[in-house]
């Protein structure tokens, strides 16, 4: 097997250039499952195509009371990275920044499956050049960093002034 890079994502071909997994993965984890076997490797294509791997090989699955966690696939076995406690777990963002949904609210973990952000926040939205992501809170508009530490409070009525705000504006 040969790791190939498209698009900066990863992926796997076989000797005779066939693609066994297409590049959509972080390199760390195609090189972590390079030296499986083929029938292996089916295996992760076929949860891919289950349960639709993430570029960390991360993929969410539910228990029997439809809460959603995070397994991660690797040659051992499928590691719970987040147990079923979320009522609904977003897609992975950019920055390795999760979205987690629990009884309404929103919060955030990272790769690992720890929680950065509680969820606390109204709703949550994507990160910005700037670094910072909108958050509301109680009806009010506030930002985030991406270590989950409040930048803007939760105060303006409004994101337009959220906008107008000098520390938006200056992000970290």
């Amino acid at each position: 097997m040969e790791i190939f890079e498209q698009n900066n994502l990863f992926g796997l071909r076989n000797d005779d250039g066939t693609v066994v997994l297409p590049a959509k993965f972080y390199k760390d984890f195609i090189e972590s499952i390079k030296a499986l076997s083929l029938q292996e490797i089916v295996k992760i294509k076929l949860v891919d195509i289950q349960y639709k791997l993430r570029p960390n090989g991360t993929y969410i699955f539910k228990d029997e009371n439809g809460k959603q966690g995070l397994k991660k696939y690797n040659e051992e076995n499928e590691e719970v990275v987040v147990e079923c406690k979320y009522d609904w777990i977003y897609n992975l963002q950019p920055n390795d920044l999760t979205k987690v949904e629990l009884n309404n609210k929103y919060g955030l973990i990272n790769k690992k499956g720890e929680i950065v952000v509680e969820c606390i926040y109204d709703y949550i939205y994507v990160f910005q050049p700037n670094g910072l992501a909108e958050v509301i809170l109680n009806g009010k508009w506030g930002a985030i960093n991406k270590q989950g530490e409040v930048i803007v409070k939760c105060k303006h009525t409004w994101h337009e002034d959220l906008y107008k705000s000098l520390d938006w504006q200056k992000g970290k």
